[in-house]
C-alpha cells in the first residue's frame, strides 16, 4: 500500500511538473490562491482536499475573461487529482474544459500550449473506452506538434505510438501503418538506424501488414527486426526465432514452399541453441508437413507429423490439445 502509494504520487508530481504551465493571470486574486492551494494539496498527495479547493476556484473565478488563465489550470489539476482518485469520468470532463478554454486563449496565440492538452485527454478518452475520441485528440495534438515544433522529434514519439496502437485496436490497420512506419522512422531519425528502440514498433508494424492480408509487405519489416535484435544481441541469437518463424508463415501465405521450408530449417537450428527438446519444435515441424502436403508428397508429410507427435509427446508437459490435432492431420495423411 505505501509502496504503491509513492509510486503514485511521484508518478502525478511528474504530470505535474511536466505538463504544459498555464501562465497566472489572477495570482493576486481568490481564485488564483485557491488553485495555487489546491497544486500544493496535489504534490502532498492530499488529492480529496485538491478537488475540494479546485472546485471552490472555479466558483471564485466565474466568467471573468482575466481570470481565463487561473480556470484553465484550475480544471488541468482538478483532472489529475480525479484520474488519482480513480474517477476517470470526472477527470476527463475536468480535461475537456480545460481543452475548449485553452483552445478560447490560443485563438491568436500559440497553437503548441494545446499539444499537452490534447495529449491528457486522449490518455483519459482511451482509459475510458472512447477509443474514436483518443485516436483524434491524438492525431490533432500530432498535427499541432509538427506544425508548432517540426525539429521537436521526442514529443512525436510520445504521441504516434499510442496513437498507433489505437488505430490498431479499432482495426484500421492502415492507419496503424502510416503511424508506425513514421515511428520507426522518427526513432532512427534521432538515435540512428536500427537502434534498440526500434524493435517492438517494427513488431507491430509487420503483425499490422499481415492483419492487412499483405504478407509481402511484412517480411522485409520482420528481417530489420531480426537485425535489430543481432546488432544488440549477435547474430544468431535464439530471441531472433519468433521473427524468423513469422518469415516463415508470411511465405508459407506467399506459397514461396522452399524459401519457407529453409525458413523451417533455421528456425529449428535456433531453438535447439536453447534446448534439443524445445516445445515450439514441434510447430516447425507441423510447417514442415504443411509444405509436403502443398508439394503433394504424402510420405515425408507423414514423417513429419509422427516426428511432431514424438516430440510433443516427450515434453516434461505435453500439449494433449495439440497432439489430438496432429493424430487427426496424420489420420488424413495415410488415408490419402
Amino acid at each position: 500500500m505505501i509502496i504503491d502509494l509513492i509510486r503514485r504520487g511521484l508518478a502525478l508530481l511528474v504530470l505535474v511538473l511536466l505538463a504544459v504551465p498555464t501562465p497566472a493571470q489572477g495570482g493576486h486574486s481568490e481564485a488564483g490562491d485557491l488553485v495555487a492551494r489546491g497544486h500544493a494539496a496535489i504534490e502532498a498527495l492530499r488529492f480529496d482536499e485538491a478537488v475540494d479547493l479546485l472546485g471552490r476556484a472555479l466558483e471564485a473565478a466565474g466568467d471573468e475573461a482575466e481570470l481565463l488563465a487561473d480556470r484553465i489550470e484550475a480544471h488541468r489539476l482538478r483532472s489529475l487529482a480525479h484520474e488519482q482518485l480513480r474517477d476517470l469520468v470526472a477527470a476527463r470532463a475536468d480535461a475537456e474544459a480545460a481543452l475548449r478554454l485553452c483552445e478560447q486563449d490560443s485563438i491568436d496565440g500559440d497553437e503548441f500550449r494545446l499539444v499537452g492538452f490534447l495529449q491528457s485527454l486522449a490518455r483519459l478518452c482511451a482509459k475510458t473506452d472512447r477509443e474514436a475520441a483518443a485516436i483524434d485528440h491524438y492525431a490533432r495534438a500530432l498535427a499541432l506538434a509538427r506544425k508548432t515544433h517540426p525539429k521537436d522529434l521526442e514529443i512525436q514519439l510520445a504521441l504516434l505510438h499510442p496513437l498507433a496502437r489505437l488505430q490498431r485496436q479499432a482495426r484500421d490497420h492502415e492507419a496503424a501503418i502510416a503511424s508506425l512506419q513514421s515511428y520507426v522512422a522518427t526513432i532512427e531519425e534521432l538515435r540512428g538506424e536500427l537502434h534498440a528502440d526500434t524493435s517492438q514498433p517494427l513488431w507491430e508494424l509487420s503483425l499490422s501488414h499481415r492483419l492487412c492480408g499483405d504478407p509481402a509487405a511484412a517480411i522485409p519489416v520482420l528481417e530489420r527486426w531480426i537485425a535489430v535484435y543481432e546488432k544488440v544481441k549477435g547474430e544468431g541469437d535464439p530471441s531472433t526465432a519468433k521473427g524468423v518463424a513469422a518469415i516463415v508463415d508470411c511465405r508459407l501465405a506467399l506459397g514461396l514452399l522452399d524459401e519457407a521450408e529453409k525458413g523451417c530449417l533455421r528456425w529449428l537450428e535456433l531453438l535447439e541453441k536453447v534446448t534439443k527438446k524445445h516445445p515450439d519444435a514441434v510447430l516447425v515441424l507441423e510447417r514442415l508437413a504443411r509444405i509436403e502436403n502443398e508439394r503433394g508428397r504424402g510420405s515425408d508429410e507423414i514423417a513429419h507429423l509422427e516426428d511432431a507427435i514424438r516430440r510433443g509427446r516427450a515434453l516434461e508437459y505435453p500439449d494433449q490439445v495439440r497432439d489430438a490435432g496432429l493424430m487427426r492431420r496424420l489420420a488424413a495423411a495415410c488415408r490419402r
